[in-house]
């Protein structure tokens, strides 16, 4: 069994506290943020016993880690929840939803977007996306953009092999409509795993590939118009992958990530200029 933990240690690496939450099954976080208060917010997926399927997990503790409230969002099929962002006292929540096709049978992921009250219940019905027919998608970051939109970073595999592209999404969550959206990706396989917004400029970071799972570590810069991409690629094409990034104040960037060296995986850290150079 998968248990959920949060500790909290202070500047020097002491543990302040330690706790584990949830039910009888798996449960995992993915995303958490700190509210102004100093409440904690979490999100992942819950299991109530191991025979049933994951649902989307809102956890709240205050800054000690006493829980405040635990709800649940799920369907008929597995779901997860890897993003969570607070705006305007409410909360935006996005991963994937199982879909279960009723002829074929076949399960794929779409999308799932959900808008959570400053109560930390679900308030409308979520936004859930089909990309094209059979493929496996979903939300790995969202930034919000003003009151009422937001962009998703979204992975997308193709049906029946391994290529796989990321796909930015544009929406508007009072009705949730679809703004625009734009496919990025010059290689077989793209996937993002961090996401940004800077000075009117969307960054993803992640991995590019023609081979497998590994590649190189991977920086998209585009417009909040999803145009003019510019790509930056960083390794030897098959041993890297990308996990996370930030900005430098000299205008370039940090990757963390892994690289491997017969099958053993080390720490991954490179800085890299403003023209996306190492």
């Amino acid at each position: 069994m998968i248990c959920l933990r949060l500790l909290q240690i202070d500047h020097s690496g002491e543990l302040l506290w330690d706790s584990i939450y949830g039910r009888t099954g798996d449960d995992e976080a993915y995303d958490l943020i700190v509210r102004e208060n100093g409440n904690l917010v979490v999100t992942g997926y819950s299991e109530g016993t191991e025979a049933e399927k994951k649902q989307i997990l809102f956890l709240e503790t205050d800054r000690t880690g006493l829980e405040l409230k635990m709800n649940y969002r799920g369907t008929s099929e597995d779901d997860e929840a890897f993003t969570i962002v607070q705006s305007n006292n409410k909360y935006m929540i996005a991963g994937y939803t199982n879909y279960r096709n009723a002829q074929s049978m076949q399960i794929v992921k779409n999308i799932i977007v959900l808008r959570w009250s400053g109560e930390g219940t679900p308030d409308v019905n979520p936004f859930v996306n089909a990309f094209p027919e059979g493929t496996n998608s979903h939300v790995q970051a969202i930034i919000p953009e003003g009151i009422n939109d937001y962009y998703l970073a979204c992975n997308v595999q193709e049906p029946q092999s391994n290529e796989s592209y990321v796909s930015i999404l544009k929406i508007d969550t009072t009705l949730f409509n679809v703004m625009w959206q734009k496919d990025y990706g010059e290689r077989l396989v793209n996937t993002v795993s961090d996401f940004s917004l800077k000075s009117n400029m969307l960054y993803l970071c992640g991995t590019s590939t023609n081979t497998e799972e590994r590649g190189d570590l991977w920086i998209l810069k585009t417009s909040i118009e999803g145009e003019n991409p510019q790509y930056f690629y960083i390794g030897d094409g098959v041993s890297y992958i990308g996990k996370g990034f930030d900005h430098t104040s000299d205008g370039g960037y940090i990757i963390t990530g892994a690289s491997y060296i017969s099958e053993k995986s080390i720490i991954s850290l490179c800085k890299l200029n403003s023209q996306g150079e190492l």
